[in-house]
């Protein structure tokens, strides 16, 4: 049908053939929003994941931590004879005690800064949790380095474990609740 020199027919099937465009048009480009989302969101799986896993290390050496610290303790309070001989067994585990609580903190605390670049939950874990748990385990090996010096009491001792063990926790809970954030 031709009206005012214009033929419709035409014009319905350029009409349908533009619709038939936009349609692919918009198909493609809800498809390539789809894809970008679900790489978005697996990537995020993967670095929660990541994070995950770095929590569970870090978790297992708070405990490791936490149990040293324990024998520290159970070591001091069990000790029927001279702590300040170098020689024996028991200063040898105390010791060994030490270096082991040394190297969790360090391993911990460069972890946790690690990730507390990007995550502000860590710069609060790293700067407060971990800054006051080195300044309770500095006094508990100033008092351990006076077993040797000077007679101290089992309680010089004690009360400085305590403090560290009670900021171990602290710590523990942190990465428990940031596990726990994680998952939900």
């Amino acid at each position: 049908m031709i009206l005012t020199g214009i033929e419709w027919g035409s014009v319905a099937d350029w009409f349908a053939a533009v619709g038939t465009i936009l349609a692919i048009v918009v198909s493609v480009w809800i498809t390539r929003y789809q894809i970008t989302n679900d790489r978005k969101i697996a990537k995020e799986n993967f670095f929660d994941e990541q994070e995950f896993i770095m929590l569970n290390q870090v978790h297992e050496e708070v405990i490791r931590m936490h149990s040293s610290a324990l024998s520290i303790s159970r070591i001091v309070n069990d000790a029927d004879f001279d702590l300040s001989d170098e020689k024996n067994r028991v200063q040898l585990e105390l010791t060994t005690n030490v270096t082991k609580i040394k190297e969790f903190i360090f391993q911990i605390n460069n972890r946790l800064y690690e990730y507390g670049r990007t995550s502000q939950g860590y710069i609060d874990i790293n700067m407060r949790g971990m800054k006051t748990l080195l300044g309770s385990w500095n006094l508990v090996t100033s008092k351990i380095n006076e077993i040797g010096k000077n007679s101290i009491k089992i309680d010089d001792i004690n009360k400085p474990i305590e403090k560290f063990l009670s900021d171990t926790s602290f710590i523990e809970e942190a990465i428990i609740q940031k596990k726990k954030d994680i998952r939900h």
